[in-house]
């Protein structure tokens, strides 16, 4: 991208925009009585600056605690 272009607009060479509706799966799983959800996930980017990412990954769990 030429400098000409970055300075007339430089906020579009820093946004990121993932696709819509993340594929992401999660699981339920009790461990030692606890219920935990676990959760892993995979994103493309349709348009990204031009050293930024192509594809992501997240994984993560959830503690949870229901009443009654």
């Amino acid at each position: 991208m030429d400098l000409a272009k970055k300075l007339s607009n430089p906020v579009s060479d820093l946004i990121s925009l993932p696709i819509q509706g993340n594929l992401i799966v999660s699981k339920l799983q009790p461990i030692g009585g606890q219920p935990v959800q676990f959760f892993a996930g995979a994103r493309y980017y349709l348009d990204k600056p031009d050293q930024g990412p192509e594809w992501g990954l997240r994984f993560g769990f959830t503690l949870l605690f229901p009443n009654g």
